[in-house]
């Protein structure tokens, strides 16, 4: 094993006496800018977005308040930072500024209420047909179901068991049906009325000794718009009212048999739809003793064919 030369020790004893050693002093959250800091309490704010550790005592005794970050890991989080609705942090250090809000004292934050604004809208509420509103926060519960699937929903259409009536469909002609939800069937549809219809009830009455019959359940239409005509079948009277017919569907139809005793017959009412019709057939007698036994008779019929 080699020694050091003799001289060299010598030499290093008589340096040893001028060696000395600096302790770093330890960093200090103070406001002053301690040995080894490159900028004042810079160690104390290691998100460096300008605000100091609040947890550390000595910047909590240093800094007020506002200089004092909550989180000293998370730049975006200090006082001066705006507060962020419903992240779960608290942004800008103020338990007063809260995360959620419930404006409409429903019991539900903002962050989970669709409208905060609206007690009675929340996730916990029934949802409500036909409202136009989401009071259950839930766009899967429908406000108002489709259940004949023809896009009309129960609150806007007429028979949501039909999915040939809805307001938005055109009308189909013949079909006897009321297409658009107007309450009206066939509407502007060019229908021959002309065939023979059923009766119901059937007419039945007699009088002047058997010289007065109307006994008939069917009626045969004849029409070339705007006449139209009404012939009883199987029945002596009313024989064939004639008139016309309005606005596509009315009629107003009569005979009169003129003689000692007059018999004025009449039928008026309107085609509900391409294959029924209502109406009211009067029979009127005129001329007194002549008529022996006949008086004026109403009868509310249908038609059907």
């Amino acid at each position: 094993m080699s020694r050091l030369p003799a001289a060299l020790l010598v030499a290093l004893a008589a340096c040893g006496s001028d060696v000395s050693v600096i302790e770093k002093e330890d960093p200090r959250c103070d406001g002053v800018q301690q040995p080894g800091e490159m900028e004042v309490d810079l160690p104390f704010d290691r998100d460096e977005d300008g605000y100091y550790d609040a947890n550390n005592p000595g910047c909590a005794e240093t800094y007020a308040a506002d200089r004092l970050d909550c989180d000293d890991g998370d730049e975006t989080v200090n006082p001066g930072a705006a507060e962020v609705g419903c992240n779960g942090i608290d942004d800008d250090c103020s338990p007063a500024s809260a995360d959620e809000n419930d404006a409409d004292a429903d019991g539900i934050t903002s962050c989970t209420d669709c409208d905060d604004g609206n007690p009675a809208v929340r996730p916990d509420a029934l949802e409500l047909p036909c409202t136009g509103i989401d009071e259950d926060c839930d766009e899967a519960t429908p406000d108002a179901a489709d259940l004949d699937g023809d896009g009309a929903t129960a609150c806007g259409d007429c028979d949501d068991s039909d999915a040939r009536r809805a307001p938005d469909r055109e009308e189909e002609c013949g079909d006897g049906v009321d297409n658009d939800c107007d309450d009206i069937a066939d509407e502007d549809c060019a229908v021959d009325w002309s065939g023979a219809w059923a009766v119901s009830p059937g007419v039945a009455y007699s009088c002047a000794f058997g010289l007065v019959t109307m006994n008939f359940n069917q009626l045969v239409v004849s029409a070339a718009d705007p006449v139209i005509s009404f012939a009883a079948l199987g029945s002596a009277q009313p024989g064939t009212m004639s008139g016309l017919l309005a606005d596509g569907v009315s009629f107003d139809v009569s005979n009169t048999l003129a003689g000692t005793c007059t018999e004025s017959y009449r039928l008026v009412g309107s085609f509900t739809s391409a294959s029924s019709f209502e109406g009211t057939f009067t029979a009127t007698f005129t001329g007194g003793s002549l008529c022996f036994d006949c008086t004026a008779q109403t009868f509310t019929l249908t038609g059907t064919r």
